[in-house]
């Protein structure tokens, strides 16, 4: 282990590395971490992760390793072995957190929205009607890749927690298995560790870094992030989208970004990104394509049986965050005085609410929406003046994860209420784009064939 770290820390890549290590510390060890400075950890990780990648690679022609993918097979061959091994653990420990742990709308609405929705679409009932059965009222924000895949839950009658981690495993299992056929055993190994290890620790219901570090038995409280959520789905569909950005089929690549796009909305404003990137690399037919399938896909699975039935739902969904926003910032920690869901170590929200003028929480909020808006917003419009500024000095494969890495830090820097689930897609795109890129090297210094 020395000595595969030593070559880690000696190549040209020690940065992305390090800056990995510490997003994937600061969301492990967040307790332990004072609150606004985990909070700048995670995000500065995640925002110079993509920096760093533009450093590493630009004004360098790259190459796939013809010597990675032949490299100690047998060795790599054990440690997937491994990690199926870990995935295995993670579905055997999410049996008995499922078990202690049942399905309830006083602990999270998440889990019953999506079965009541399910519950409509298969008795043909309007999906998009609010729900009041939870006590209060409930306007739908789900999109359909948020809560269609559960329908199999429904029909199959099993627990719905189970297509979360599901789908995540199919992901994570194809980027080990790209990593194992491009990446040399030092990357293989490292994308093993970094993706299983918090999987296994929000799987068990007691945490077990509160023991190793003081030996007393506690309940893991990110054991409810698999329990009560759903966003290791999405973490699974963001590990597609960055696998998308290295693959040549244009239909994949974009029913990869649809899935995206109807899952949660962080995509939409970087597309104009992807779009000038494809749009001067690959061949025109590709790029329609890619788009015919975007606009078939969303218009097949949202705007016709859903959206132009009613178009007002999605706007009326996307005001609902303004009330659900206020309740959380309301929703006072007893011992700490200070709102649960926004100190828990991540995002710009409690500096927000400490040091921003006035008392009216409602104020406050609409600020962090303007810094949210505007900092996306003028991140994509960098991003694309960059491009035309350096796009013959960089591959547009690189500058695409690059990118995307970029935009989603300031995004998720930003975001009204931090829950700690919402940071598992942060992370995991990380987590890719190092297993990723581990099989491009610099032409010259190695037998290569050009990318295309």
């Amino acid at each position: 282990m020395i000595a595969v770290l030593r070559k880690i820390f000696t190549s040209h890549r020690l940065s992305l590395f390090v800056l990995l290590l510490i997003q994937w510390g600061t969301f492990i060890f967040n307790r332990y971490v004072p609150v606004k400075l985990n909070a700048l950890l995670f995000m500065g990780s995640s925002l110079f992760f993509g920096i760093g990648l533009l450093g590493i690679y630009l004004n360098k022609e790259v190459g796939i390793s013809e010597k990675g993918q032949q490299q100690n097979i047998w060795l790599k061959s054990l440690m997937t072995l491994f990690g199926l091994a870990g995935i295995t653990a993670i579905f055997f420990l999410l049996q008995q957190n499922f078990m202690q742990n049942p399905i309830l709308a006083e602990q999270s609405d998440v889990i019953p929205t999506i079965i009541e929705l399910c519950e409509r679409f298969m008795n043909g009932d309007n999906v998009y009607t609010p729900i009041e059965k939870f006590g209060y009222f409930l306007p739908v924000t789900y999109l359909p890749m948020q809560w269609g895949p559960f329908l199999t839950a429904e029909v199959f009658h099993f627990d719905y927690r189970w297509i979360p981690i599901s789908i995540w495993a199919i992901a994570f299992i194809l980027l080990v298995w790209r990593s194992m056929k491009y990446n040399n055993y030092r990357y293989h190994m490292l994308t093993i560790i970094f993706g299983t290890v918090p999987i296994l620790l929000m799987s068990v219901t007691t945490d077990p870094v509160s023991f190793i570090m003081s030996g007393t038995i506690e309940v893991n409280p990110l054991s409810a992030v698999m329990s009560n959520t759903v966003e290791i789905m999405v973490a699974g569909y963001y590990i597609l989208l960055i696998l998308s950005f290295n693959i040549n089929n244009p239909v994949l690549r974009g029913l990869i970004v649809a899935i995206c796009l109807m899952s949660r909305y962080s995509l939409v404003l970087w597309l104009p990104v992807a779009v000038v990137v494809l749009w001067f690399n690959e061949p025109k037919r590709n790029f329609y394509i890619t788009a015919a399938t975007i606009v078939i896909f969303i218009m097949g699975i949202y705007v016709i049986p859903f959206l132009s039935k009613d178009w007002g739902i999605f706007y009326r969904g996307y005001k609902h965050y303004d009330i659900s926003a206020l309740g959380e910032w309301q929703h006072i920690n007893g011992e700490t005085g200070k709102p649960y869901h926004l100190f828990n170590g991540f995002g710009f929200a409690p500096f927000i609410y400490d040091y921003y003028p006035g008392q009216d929480l409602m104020v406050k909020i609409k600020a962090l929406q303007r810094f949210h808006f505007w900092g996306s917003l003028l991140t994509t419009a960098a991003l694309v003046l960059l491009y035309f500024r350096i796009r013959k000095s960089i591959h547009y494969k690189i500058y695409l994860m690059a990118s995307f890495k970029i935009y989603l830090a300031i995004f998720m820097f930003f975001i009204q209420v931090p829950y700690t689930y919402l940071m598992l897609v942060d992370l995991f795109v990380s987590i890719a784009i190092f297993a990723e890129t581990g099989k491009y090297h610099f032409a010259g210094t190695i037998k290569r064939k050009v990318i295309t």
